[in-house]
Parts: structure tokens; C-alpha cells; sequence
């Protein structure tokens, strides 16, 4: 879809619900002060389950001018749990202590290993006359080294 606005959380909100037909609002700020210091940034995306009631999704559109200012809240010292628990009063929910977001792969030797013995018999039988091959996770770029007589044994599976 086109941009609406140029404001993000606009403009994500109309794609949402435009392309992906998934009625959601989306809210974002960041604060800052005279000398260019964030003060205070965050933002929240709520989305529509599909079996949300029209009672839910009113009592989530009369909680948005609680939370016009995500920045303005986080700056005040609101946690990420506390816009959650602005966003749904009145509703039903469990907020979850809140965990580090971390991308870890979960590649190993043994899962690449298992994705070469996939591979048809020609395909190995090529790498093995190359005498070594380096195999790459798409996620996280890891390199697996495999020399020939790896590469045979996982020809032989």
C-alpha cells in the first residue's frame, strides 16, 4: 500500500490492515532533548486476533490515548509490561516477566551434516572430488568445514 502519512506508525497500521487485512494499531515515539539526547524511546504493535470481539477491540481503541506517547511513558519510567497492561485495561490477559531479546542460530555441525545427507548422491559425489567443502548457515553465516572422508561417510548414510 501507499504511504499515508509518513509518520511510521501510521503508515504500518494502513499496511496492516490494508495488505495484510489484520486490523492493528501501531504506536512509536522517540523523545529528545535540547541537545539531541534520547530521553526516552519505545512503541508497542497491537494486532487483532481473528476470533477478537468487537467489545475487545473497542475497549483497545478507547486504552489508545493512554498510550499516545509511548515515548512520554517510557521516559516516565513506564516499563514495556506497563504499556501492555495500559493498552489492555479492562480486558482479561497475563503479562510475562520479560526476557532479553537475542538472535542465537541454532546451526550446529550435526543439522548441516543432516542437510548434506539430503543432497542427492551426485551432488556429494562432486564435493567429495573437491577433496573439501565449506558450508555456510544462511541465518547466521557460520562456516562447517567438511574434508573428503566426511563428505564420503555422509554419501555412504
Amino acid at each position: 500500500g501507499a504511504l499515508v502519512s509518513g509518520e511510521i506508525a501510521e503508515d504500518v497500521t494502513q499496511y496492516l490492515l490494508e495488505s495484510e487485512q489484520i486490523p492493528s494499531t501501531v504506536g512509536l515515539g522517540v523523545m529528545v532533548d535540547t541537545d539531541g539526547k534520547v530521553t526516552g524511546a519505545a512503541g508497542f504493535l497491537v494486532q487483532a486476533m481473528p476470533d477478537a470481539t468487537e467489545d475487545v477491540l473497542k475497549t483497545i481503541e478507547q486504552n489508545l490515548p493512554i498510550v499516545a506517547s509511548p515515548s512520554q511513558l517510557a521516559e516516565e519510567g513506564i516499563s514495556a509490561a506497563g504499556i501492555i497492561r495500559l493498552l489492555l485495561t479492562g480486558l482479561f490477559g497475563t503479562v510475562y516477566d520479560a526476557e532479553p531479546v537475542q538472535f542465537r542460530c541454532t546451526c550446529s555441525k550435526e543439522r548441516v551434516t543432516s542437510v548434506l545427507s539430503s543432497l542427492g548422491r551426485d551432488e556429494l559425489d562432486s564435493m567429495v572430488a573437491e577433496g573439501q567443502s565449506e558450508v555456510r548457515c544462511n541465518f547466521c553465516n557460520e562456516a562447517y568445514q567438511f574434508e573428503a572422508e566426511e563428505l564420503k561417510k555422509i554419501a555412504s548414510l
